[in-house]
């Protein structure tokens, strides 16, 4: 538990080093040293922390967290910015490393 990240989950990707961070969320579903594989769930989204509604905060690092360099995740998934998103004068700015206006289906739709 973080004051900021509220209720969060650190997951360490064996074949990078990577991590995944989770933050702001309800439930936790996994405990300390668990083993987890792609598709398991490991929280549920939630508003805990410094959070003004209920979503997940996705953070991906070269290593251990706060000790590394955040990575976009967008890249590493291999999305890019939609032309939308890139255009609209609120939610353009956002179209940096680590947003989630991401094609395909991004959440923002024009």
């Amino acid at each position: 538990m973080s004051d900021s990240a509220g209720k969060f989950v650190d997951v360490t990707h064996d074949d990078t080093g990577m991590v995944s961070q989770y933050m702001h969320c309800h439930t936790i579903q996994v405990t300390n040293g668990q083993r987890v594989s792609a598709g398991d769930v490991v929280a549920t989204m939630g508003t805990t922390g410094n959070s003004s509604g209920v979503h997940l905060h996705y953070s991906l690092w070269t290593g251990e967290s706060y000790n590394s360099d955040k990575v976009d995740p967008a890249s590493a998934l291999g999305l890019e910015c939609n032309d939308a998103a890139k255009g609209h004068s609120r939610y353009g700015r956002l179209c940096a490393p680590g947003n989630q206006n991401m094609d395909p289906g991004g959440p923002y739709t024009g």
